[in-house]
């Protein structure tokens, strides 16, 4: 297990809201991209899955989920990231794609990509959707670094 925090396109960092342990419609936006330094909401645990399969976890323990294996973003499509799976099953399962010495792009089961929409900066109800699941190419919006915590 590998403890990181990720940094968006913008320099900013992905949160889990609340420490994790959000996916319902009542909680909106169970992750943001707007923090701009990294505190606990800021720090994952890099589980090993399977082969060059991982899980995200939440500093509550939970597991970050692409709903339905990823492919969601558009606003009818709500919520396409959750943090509040107790175990890794598919839908939490992701592959690291290094795309140069110090970013990488996350791919969901479907095969799609992470993305920190704008490149990150966005939290606030308003901003809805601030990670989609429906990138079918790595842009610099799906591309993210990983700061190792000690």
């Amino acid at each position: 297990m590998i403890r990181v925090a990720i940094q968006v396109s913008t320099g900013n960092y992905l949160t889990a809201v609340n420490g994790g342990g959000m996916g319902e419609a009542a909680n909106k936006l169970p992750m943001h991209t707007d923090a701009t330094a990294i505190g606990p909401w800021e720090k994952f645990k890099i589980v090993k899955v399977e082969g060059d399969q991982v899980a995200l976890q939440t500093l509550n323990g939970n597991y970050v989920t692409a709903v339905n294996g990823g492919k969601m973003g558009e606003a009818a499509n709500r919520l396409p990231i959750h943090t509040d799976a107790t175990k890794a099953g598919p839908w939490e399962v992701f592959t690291l794609i290094q795309v140069s010495p110090t970013e990488y792009a996350i791919q969901t089961s479907k095969g799609t990509y992470l993305t920190a929409v704008k490149g990150g900066g966005i939290g606030e109800p308003q901003n809805l959707l601030p990670i989609h699941t429906d990138a079918t190419k790595i842009g610099p919006w799906e591309k993210f670094k990983f700061t190792l915590l000690f």
